[in-house]
């Protein structure tokens, strides 16, 4: 026990390699002791620490919280896996449209073109959610700039395909529909943009902050 008030104290002992408890003996100054008082402590590790003790056992919820992370990113990587095969056979599906145009001629060269482009673009946009998945698992938070990417790909893919569907309207109600959904798509796809240009300049004038403020002060 200790009598009186200990203005400074110096705990001598040594943790490392002991598997027997530790006894700490408490030289004060200020203070006074009676003799042979000593306080044992059991051993505790750096994970013991870390874990909240040698008997911790984290809660149920910690648990399944865990579980359901795990769960998700298995579920991602699912997807992600599926998201590649379908691209490659969009892809596999568009060359073997180009090599049979190009066997029949120029002619169905354009008249192929349109589709195979929309195709192409559709591979796009299917790998840029599946770099889109890769973010997720590795940093476990949604990114914005792919799905502003995925939004401009499919913009200029819905504008490539009424454009090629244009000479086929008739009626003068749906070629006014046509232009004023053109019109849309081309102010959707500049405002896309622009967002995607916003969020870069902003984490570039973070990034030059950050690194002037690391930076040593010059006298």
């Amino acid at each position: 026990m200790l009598e009186g008030f200990a203005d400074r104290a110096f705990i001598i002992g040594l943790l490392k390699g002991r598997k027997e408890p530790v006894t700490f003996r408490i030289a004060c100054r200020g203070c006074y002791l009676f003799a042979g008082t000593d306080f044992a402590y059991p051993p505790m590790t750096m994970s013991d620490h870390k874990n909240g003790g040698a008997g911790y056992q984290q809660p149920w919820t910690l648990r399944a919280a865990n579980l359901l992370e795990m769960s998700e990113s298995v579920v991602l990587v699912v997807i992600g896996v599926a998201l590649v095969l379908v691209a490659v056979l969009l892809l596999y599906s568009s060359v073997f449209d180009l090599n049979a145009a190009i066997r029949l001629g120029t002619g169905e060269i354009e008249n192929r073109a349109i589709a195979i482009l929309n195709t192409v673009l559709l591979v796009m946009m299917t790998m840029e959610i599946v770099y889109t998945v890769a973010l997720t698992l590795k940093s476990h938070a949604l990114k914005a700039e792919p799905f502003l990417i995925i939004g401009v790909i499919a913009g200029i893919r819905r504008m490539l395909v009424i454009t090629a569907t244009s000479t086929a309207v008739e009626q003068p109600e749906e070629f006014h529909n046509m232009l004023l959904e053109l019109g849309l798509l081309a102010a959707t796809v500049v405002a896309l943009a622009g967002a995607i240009w916003i969020l870069r300049y902003s984490a570039h004038r973070y990034t030059q902050g950050q690194q002037s403020e690391s930076e040593p002060a010059l006298d």
